[in-house]
C-alpha cells in the first residue's frame, strides 16, 4: 500500500510542475479564456484544480466537500498570486503528510452532488490516501487539457506534461 507521505510528493511534483508551466507562459497564454476551440484557458483550470486542493484541505479530517469550491477569480488572472497559492497548498500538504492520526479512515467526501433527494446522504467513506490518489489524477486530467489549450495558442509544453506516470512509463516501453 502507498503511504501517505509518497502520495504527498507525487501530488507536490504535479503542482510544482503547474509552477514551473505559469512561469514559461505569460499572462496573454495564462488569461486566455476566448478561443473558438475552448472558453476556460490556462488560468481557470489551474484554479479548479486548486480549489480541489483547497476543498480537500479545509475539510479533512472531518468531511470534505469537493462542491464547496471557493471559485477565487484573482487566481485565474494573476500568475503571481496563483504560484503563491501553490506554494501554500504544498506547505499544507507536506504538514498533512506528517499525520500519523488514523482517525480520518472513514473519511466523509462529496463530489457533484446530483439530485439523490433531500433524504439521502451525498458523502460516501474515503480516505486521506484515497482522496491524495484522486487529487493528483485530478490534476493530470486538467493538465492534459491545458496541454492541447496552450497547443492551439502555439505554445508546446513540456513533453511529460499532462501525462500520468503509468502512461509516461508505458510510453518508455514502447
Amino acid at each position: 500500500m502507498i503511504d501517505r507521505q509518497s502520495l504527498v510528493r507525487e501530488n507536490n511534483q504535479y503542482l510544482q510542475q503547474a509552477i514551473d508551466l505559469i512561469r514559461q507562459i505569460g499572462d496573454e497564454l495564462y488569461c486566455n479564456n476566448e478561443n473558438p476551440y475552448f472558453k476556460g484557458g490556462v488560468g481557470k483550470h489551474i484554479r479548479h484544480i486548486l480549489d480541489f486542493y483547497d476543498c480537500f484541505l479545509t475539510g479533512w479530517p472531518k468531511k470534505i466537500d469537493y462542491d464547496a469550491r471557493k471559485r477565487e477569480e484573482d487566481v485565474e488572472t494573476d500568475r503571481q498570486l496563483c504560484i503563491q497559492k501553490i506554494n501554500n497548498t504544498m506547505a499544507s500538504l507536506n504538514e498533512l503528510a506528517i499525520v500519523t492520526d488514523e482517525a480520518d479512515k472513514g473519511l466523509p467526501v462529496k463530489n457533484d452532488e446530483n439530485e439523490q433527494g433531500a433524504e439521502k446522504d451525498p458523502f460516501s467513506l474515503s480516505t486521506v490516501e484515497r482522496e491524495l490518489q484522486f487529487l493528483k489524477f485530478h490534476a493530470v486530467h486538467h493538465f492534459a487539457i491545458i496541454a492541447m489549450i496552450l497547443r492551439v495558442q502555439g505554445f508546446e509544453p513540456p513533453e511529460d506534461f499532462g501525462f500520468a506516470a503509468s502512461t509516461l512509463q508505458y510510453l518508455k516501453q514502447l
